[in-house]
C-alpha cells in the first residue's frame, strides 16, 4: 500500500514528465488542496476533483483550469476542461487517463 505522500509525489512527477513544468500541491480558494503548476509565461494551471485533491480509486471527474493571477482574483478562468462526470455510468478514472487528458489539454491550449 502506498502512502498519500508517495501517491502525490508520483502524480506530480508524472505530470511534470507529460507537461515539462513542476507540479505541486496548492491550496484552493475553497480551502481544499489541488495539483497546481506555474507555467513559464507566469500563468498557472490547477487540477482537482470537485475542487479538491484527487482521491485515486474513487474519482470519476477531474477539472483542469488555466488562468493568470488577475483572472483568479476576478474569479474568472482563461479556460477549463473536464474529464468524466458524476452519477451513474461514469467509471473511476485511472492515472493514465488523467495524464493523457492533461497532456491533450496542454496541446489544445498551445502550451506544449
Amino acid at each position: 500500500m502506498f502512502s498519500n505522500a508517495e501517491i502525490v509525489g508520483t502524480v506530480c512527477a508524472e505530470l511534470k514528465d507529460r507537461t515539462g513544468v513542476l507540479w505541486e500541491i496548492w491550496n484552493t480558494g475553497g480551502n481544499c488542496q489541488a495539483y497546481g503548476a506555474v507555467l513559464p509565461s507566469g500563468d498557472s494551471v490547477m487540477m482537482a476533483d470537485d475542487g479538491a485533491l484527487i482521491e485515486w480509486g474513487s474519482t470519476t471527474r477531474v477539472s483542469l483550469g488555466w488562468f493568470s493571477a488577475e483572472e483568479v482574483a476576478g474569479e474568472d478562468w482563461r479556460d477549463s476542461r473536464e474529464l468524466g462526470g458524476w452519477g451513474e455510468g461514469f467509471r473511476d478514472l485511472n492515472l493514465d487517463q488523467v495524464l493523457e487528458f492533461v497532456a491533450d489539454s496542454f496541446k489544445l491550449w498551445g502550451l506544449l
